[in-house]
């Protein structure tokens, strides 16, 4: 496992950091290449933890709303 990975895991379950995630999955209209990280943030406090590790490891990040 690499260094950004056992540090998310640290506060933010296994099952919600996927790895190379296909996004067609994840969007409406079912096209999209790899992510090499899909992370769920199941809270404001996850969301804020994640961006925060994204940027001390230098990682772009975009952030999906999932809808309801």
């Amino acid at each position: 496992m690499d260094n950004f990975y056992e540090e998310l895991i640290k506060k933010i379950k296994k099952e919600d950091v996927l790895l190379n995630e296909p996004m067609k999955k994840h969007t409406s209209i079912k096209i999209g290449g790899i992510a090499d990280y899909f992370i769920y943030a199941d809270s404001i406090d996850n969301l804020i933890y994640i961006i925060n590790t994204c940027l001390s490891f230098n990682i772009d990040y975009f952030i999906i709303r999932k809808r309801y």
